[in-house]
């Protein structure tokens, strides 16, 4: 068993939804079509500044960024998953991740060296710079919104459905479109524990 943070199923880095990927990504698709043919691209002339049309995460947005089992987190209670985050693009994004706060257990240096946090902090959201790369741990704990008195929550079924999108709104469009058609996924906490009848 964990421990009393994390009192769900060891950790067992053999099981690959205990961890997931998110690569971060934005397209511009004048930029995308001249490298496609083959033309110089020099990115100091105001024809190829950057304007960002479209926003993935793994390659993908909107509902397939919400439905792919590669990004999805889903667990139990007490059995936290490490997102490792990383920004390919060119800006700036700020996930946020509702239900459960995260922890940054590391973060790059300004050299982008790798450095590990000895002071983890809880966050609502996290930056991530171009370029930038987090590891998070996202708990699966209990949601502070449901009282303890409440839990496990008898007429909301499992699993309990939480957002994650970014704050910073350009990227939860496609080529300015309604959202959530950009950088956005779920996660999914499945139940109080492990084989619990709910």
């Amino acid at each position: 068993m964990g421990t009393s943070a994390f009192p769900g199923e060891k950790w067992r880095p053999d099981l690959p939804q205990r961890e997931r990927l998110w690569l971060f990504s934005t397209v511009d698709p004048r930029i995308n079509q001249a490298a496609e043919i083959g033309s110089y691209i020099d990115m100091s002339l105001p024809a190829y500044f950057f304007r960002p049309r479209y926003f993935t995460i793994n390659g993908l947005s909107g509902y397939d960024s919400a439905h792919d089992e590669q990004i999805v987190p889903k667990g139990y209670v007490g059995e936290p998953t490490l997102l490792r985050t990383m920004n390919a693009g060119l800006c700036t994004h700020a996930p946020h991740i509702h239900g459960n706060h995260v922890f940054c257990l590391s973060d790059v240096d300004a050299a982008g060296m790798p450095v590990c946090n000895t002071n983890v902090l809880e966050l609502d959201t996290w930056m991530m710079p171009p370029m930038g790369r987090k590891d998070m741990l996202l708990p699966f704990q209990r949601p502070d919104e449901i009282p303890t008195a409440a839990w496990p929550p008898k007429e909301e079924p499992f699993p309990l459905l939480y957002p994650m999108h970014c704050h910073i709104e350009m990227s939860q469009t496609a080529s300015g479109g309604q959202y959530p058609q950009g950088m956005v996924t779920h996660w999914e906490l499945l139940g109080p524990k492990r084989g619990a009848a709910v």
